[in-house]
């Protein structure tokens, strides 16, 4: 997972973004990798406004609250019960990645206007239009032409648990 973090340029990956369905996370936001597994947060205080884009959508950035400050547990891989104190870009990235774990991408959490299901990208004239069936949500990036056709840019599917948001 690590050295697929690395070749995209990310900062955390979450297991189920690469189609491992454990509650897995590695994250390194400059402190050293760090793998977890089953992350919890079990404490959390304050909220900072912050920029996020994501490996599962590339060119998407979104304005998201996230928690200020985090103490989270999980397991190590040696399976050692570990805690870490967050705080800032450590923090946000967690959050992030416990997001993937628990079904939710960026883009469910931002702050910017949305018009009838589909999220205009400012400065763009890309869409993304959001559909779930059953415990699958469906992500499209497209594009329409003048004549009402469209193009399809990029699309990912994300499994949730059944009754999960």
């Amino acid at each position: 997972m690590a050295r697929r973090m690395y070749l995209y340029k990310g900062i955390g990956l979450a297991a189920p973004q690469i189609g491992i369905l454990l509650r897995v996370v590695v994250v390194n936001s400059g402190y050293g990798l760090i793998p977890l597994i089953n992350p919890e947060i079990v404490e959390s205080e304050g909220n900072t406004m912050g920029e996020e884009g994501c490996l599962s959508l590339p060119d998407v950035t979104v304005s998201i609250t996230r928690n200020a400050r985090i103490l989270v547990r999980g397991r190590d891989v040696n399976e050692k019960d570990v805690e870490f104190e967050a705080s800032g870009l450590l923090a946000r990235v967690f959050l992030h990645e416990i997001d993937h774990l628990d079904g939710k991408l960026i883009i469910d959490k931002h702050n910017a206007e949305t018009k009838e299901g589909k999220l205009y990208q400012q400065g763009s004239d890309k869409f993304l239009a959001k559909l779930r069936v059953a415990d699958v949500t469906f992500y499209v990036e497209y594009s329409l032409a003048g004549d009402g056709a469209y193009t399809v840019h990029t699309a990912y599917s994300h499994r949730t648990e059944l009754g999960g948001e």
